[in-house]
């Protein structure tokens, strides 16, 4: 092979590995954050059951009187389930507490609002969920670089 088909060749490689380097790191982006939304969700559903459990205790009238302070009882399990997943995949304890500040600066902002009265807290809980995954994502985006 002479030294112009050695470029060529080289330069061919080189235009095809950015793309799949690329498309490898979206999917893998995607697939991090999904499983981070299932752990999530899953840390919810805990919650609900939980909750279901101490029905007969009154705790579901408490919440109800407390509607807010519920929200983040369902916040912190479902913290605590996507911090379960991050140290599954061996990360750090700082990555964790990185990611938790993420996800739940979003929440603070959207309870300020509703402690307002500018936001009820049912659109708080349909908010708070996208809000979460997006301020992970932009964690996720800023950390890469």
């Amino acid at each position: 092979m002479n030294a112009l088909e050695n470029t060529t060749t080289m330069e061919s490689h080189h235009h095809h590995a950015p793309t799949s380097s690329r498309a490898a790191k979206v999917k893998s982006f995607v697939w991090h954050l999904f499983q981070m939304a299932v752990a999530m969700e899953l840390g919810m559903l805990l919650y609900m059951l939980l909750r279901g459990l101490l029905a007969w205790t009154g705790y579901a009238t408490v919440l109800a009187e407390h509607p807010l302070a519920a929200y983040w009882i369902m916040v912190v399990f479902m913290t605590l389930s996507m911090i379960a997943l991050m140290r599954h995949h061996r990360y750090s304890w700082r990555d964790c507490a990185w990611m938790t500040a993420a996800m739940l600066a979003p929440l603070v902002a959207l309870c300020a609002l509703a402690l307002l009265g500018l936001l009820t807290i049912q659109a708080l809980h349909r908010i708070g969920d996208v809000a979460m995954l997006l301020g992970m994502a932009a964690y996720m985006l800023y950390r890469r670089h």
